[in-house]
């Protein structure tokens, strides 16, 4: 059993997977399932039967799925929730992969990584040999169980494969901002396995998690802030907002540190709307940035942000506080856009029912052109409409103008 302040190597995995879901760059096992399972049986058998000696500990039934989809059989109706654990404790097991990330580099082509996390510098080698392809201590002379594991990750998508060692001391932990960039280091060069250990980080570059909740929203600002040399007012609040986000704070922390943006103070000064819509504006450029840099911009992902970019504009502009927490908006009850933080889901009643979900940093479903083009028509009316008003209420409030 650690003791209080030191990880388990659970909660290590646990860390770097929130961390990936606050930097937008965690990705689910897209491989379909039933295929997934052929694939190990048939590339990996030694591993496979391993990992499901003890699979009844985590997933009781998940022996049973298995042995149906091995036999022939559809398991369609055990739903997408354990069909996603099932995926994600295989590709743990066998795979020695704890989650999938993805990069863009310089090159503005993506990468998918899979991190296998430790807090066991002693086991770094091992691993690392495990990832590619080498056999393991006690194979038997001329036996390779790993053999074709670099070939499976292939035939995954997986693009590189990272051996993460951290600290088992919480205030040893790599800032996000840190760990990123380590990241994006590895996706720019040219190996596609690493052992990467940052057991021993910088003071500076250190996670402060704990503190960046409790710090001043001013002294964000001017923590944020330093360093950058940019003139453009605009372009300097986005790029202070961007580190902001990319250490770990959430949209109610950046806002409020938003206040003490002098840009942002100048807009409040004329109207709280004008201030709280540079906020937004800086905000979602900010997101933008990340989502460029870290997701498919040519594919269905962009796609997907591109209409949830525009959804949500349309809840902020005229959806209504939910009862449940949150925001909500409905049009006759044939379109439902629900948000809750940062989880967001789109419903139309018909056939498609559910058009996208984001949950927890990672997309179901899929947005059309269509979808797209029809959200920022929406915009465009509504942005229309609130200038009418405006106008109408400038005209109504004239006369009451002395001459």
């Amino acid at each position: 059993m650690k003791s209080r302040g030191r990880l388990t190597g659970q909660e290590a995995e646990e860390w770097v997977k929130e961390f990936a879901k606050r930097t937008f760059i965690l990705v689910a096992n897209q491989y379909p399932l039933e295929k997934f399972v052929h694939l190990l049986e048939s590339k990996l058998p030694h591993r496979f039967r391993n990992g499901r000696l003890f699979m009844y500990k985590d997933i009781p039934e998940g022996n049973d799925w298995i042995d149906n989809v091995l036999s022939g059989k559809t398991i369609e109706s055990i739903g997408d929730n354990n069909r996603r654990d099932l995926s994600d404790y295989l590709i743990d097991k066998v795979v020695a992969t704890d989650l999938i990330v993805e990069l863009r580099d310089n090159h503005q082509t993506i990468n998918r990584i899979a991190i296998d996390v430790t807090i066991n510098p002693g086991k770094e080698k091992e691993k690392l040999d495990r990832v590619r392809g080498k056999p393991e201590k006690d194979d038997p002379l001329g036996y390779n169980q790993n053999q074709n594991l670099p070939s499976v990750r292939k035939q995954l998508g997986i693009d590189r494969h990272l051996v993460l060692t951290l600290s088992d001391e919480r205030q040893k932990l790599p800032s996000h901002e840190y760990l990123l960039t380590e990241l994006f280091a590895f996706v720019n060069s040219r190996s596609q396995t690493k052992a990467l250990n940052l057991t021993d980080v910088p003071e500076l570059h250190r996670f402060k998690g704990n503190e960046i909740e409790q710090i001043e929203p001013k002294q964000m600002w001017d923590r944020f802030g330093k360093g950058i040399h940019e003139n453009n007012a605009v372009e300097f609040s986005k790029q202070v907002t961007l580190k902001a986000i990319r250490a770990g704070n959430n949209q109610e922390a950046v806002y409020e540190m938003l206040n003490h943006d002098p840009q942002c103070r100048q807009a409040t000064r004329s109207s709280l709307a004008k201030g709280e819509n540079y906020k937004a504006l800086v905000y979602g450029r900010a997101m933008e940035a990340i989502e460029l840099q870290t997701h498919k911009a040519p594919t269905q992902q962009a796609m997907n942000f591109r209409g949830l970019k525009a959804a949500r504009v349309i809840v902020e502009r005229v959806g209504k506080d939910a009862p449940e927490g949150g925001r909500i908006y409905s049009l006759s009850d044939r379109l439902v856009m629900t948000q809750r933080g940062k989880d967001f889901k789109i419903e139309v009643a018909n056939e498609r029912g559910t058009i996208l979900e984001m949950k927890d940093g990672i997309f179901k479903g899929s947005m059309t052109i269509e979808d797209c083009q029809t959200f920022e028509k929406a915009i465009e009316s509504i942005q229309a409409n609130q200038q009418q008003g405006i106008d109408i209420r400038k005209s109504r409030e004239s006369d009451f103008e002395p001459d």
